[in-house]
């Protein structure tokens, strides 16, 4: 027999295991029930890195996600005017997400929903997806306990996707876009009724009650994924990619272009890096500039990355000048990526067919970097100023091969 508390233990760092010990804690003291829930329990069992923790509380969610922000160290990223949840960012980037025990009932496809408080079981089968429908529960009398009341573990191994119930996408029509990057981002195939429910809710054109940036935000999640443009596809095949701009369609999809954005970040970048810039330079980039304007508004940057957007393709082409001709020696380099972000990096790499950038960027992320990091390790509160010094002085020790 499984133990799952074992497992999770075992599967968190150290700056996690932090934040699952305090949510412990305050859970407790506050004599609420605690369980691990949604895509963190999926990740576990799946065996991937958890990067998003899901905790779901009996009651005051409102309450125990900022006094957990407050003691791990972080803020209030957003907040449901429903006071169903509280969504976190902690030190480390942990996201976190509090949430209440409830049932959801609705009147109407994607509607206001009327809310009522309830026991773990019955929360578990109002979610999108069996496999996002496990909890662990954490609270002292049954810790390590496997809630599956929807056998999603089962689903896990048998790489099936499965709706919770025939209301899925009824309740929220944002799920359409959700299970079908879930497909391709994980490589599970849909159980015949799930085929079944998605091809109905299509038909009765539920899809166009949500959002256009909650099927932008499910993009941005596959960004730097080698399958993203097999899910960009299957998206334009169900009629759904025009939901950003009705011109975003058929051959102004750059398909083959998104495959190599994919392969190439897969090969350079970390696992993880995001790259929503990068993707959406690519994706949009055979629209006219009206038409990329209002796409562009329909996927709901932040302010910060409309900014960047406006800065991106000047910043990519002044960083690619940098780290080419410009550069002669590895602190250069190390100078130009050292700011840039991961989705400049991979635009540039886009941009490029010749060996020398690729090159230079790999020993960025290979030996430049760390070699940098080790010599930052004992100044972390060093300017910037400060930080050109200290790495300038170690890379004019170290025996990196010439640049040139």
């Amino acid at each position: 027999m499984t133990d799952y508390l074992f497992l999770l233990e075992n599967h968190l760092d150290a700056g996690q295991a932090r934040v699952v010990s305090a949510m412990e804690r305050l859970a407790a003291n506050a004599l609420a029930g605690l369980w691990l829930t949604g895509g963190a329990v999926r990740d576990l069992l799946c065996s991937v890195p958890i990067h998003d923790f899901d905790f779901t509380v009996e009651h005051g969610a409102a309450a125990l996600g900022p006094a957990l922000a407050e003691e791990a160290g972080g803020n209030i990223s957003a907040q449901d005017p429903l006071g169903r949840w509280v969504e976190l960012a902690l030190e480390g980037g942990i996201s976190v997400s509090v949430s209440n025990a409830r049932t959801e009932v609705r009147s109407q496809p994607g509607g206001t929903p009327v809310l009522a408080p309830a026991m773990i079981h019955e929360d578990l089968r109002r979610r999108d997806f069996t496999i996002n429908a496990i909890a662990i529960s954490l609270g002292r009398r049954s810790r390590g306990l496997l809630v599956d009341p929807l056998n999603g573990e089962s689903d896990i191994v048998n790489r099936e996707l499965r709706t919770c119930g025939s209301e899925c996408f009824f309740d929220d029509p944002s799920r359409i876009f959700r299970l079908i990057r879930f497909k391709h981002a994980m490589g599970f195939e849909f159980a015949t009724r799930t085929a079944t429910r998605l091809e109905t809710a299509i038909s009765e054109e539920w899809h166009k009650l949500a959002a256009p940036q909650c099927l932008a935000g499910e993009l941005f999640s596959m960004a730097m994924h080698p399958a993203a443009a097999a899910m960009v596809a299957e998206l334009d095949s169900l009629g759904l990619m025009s939901l950003i701009h009705p011109a975003l369609t058929g051959d102004a999809l750059d398909l083959p272009g998104l495959a190599r954005l994919g392969e190439t970040a897969s090969q350079y970048l970390p696992p993880g890096s995001p790259g929503a810039l990068a993707f959406l330079s690519v994706l949009l980039q055979r629209l006219d500039p009206v038409e990329r304007s209002a796409a562009i508004s329909a996927c709901g940057l932040s302010t910060a990355d409309q900014a960047r957007w406006h800065g991106f393709a000047g910043r990519v082409a002044a960083i690619e000048s940098e780290v080419g001709i410009a550069a002669t020696s590895p602190y250069q380099i190390w100078e130009a990526l050292d700011s840039a972000s991961p989705d400049e990096i991979v635009a540039v790499l886009h941009r490029n067919s010749g060996p020398e950038l690729p090159e230079r960027i790999a020993a960025f992320y290979e030996l430049y970097r760390p070699e940098a990091l080790d010599a930052l390790a004992s100044t972390p509160a060093a300017t910037h100023q400060e930080r050109l010094r200290i790495v300038a002085a170690r890379f004019a020790k170290s025996d990196f091969p010439s640049a040139s």
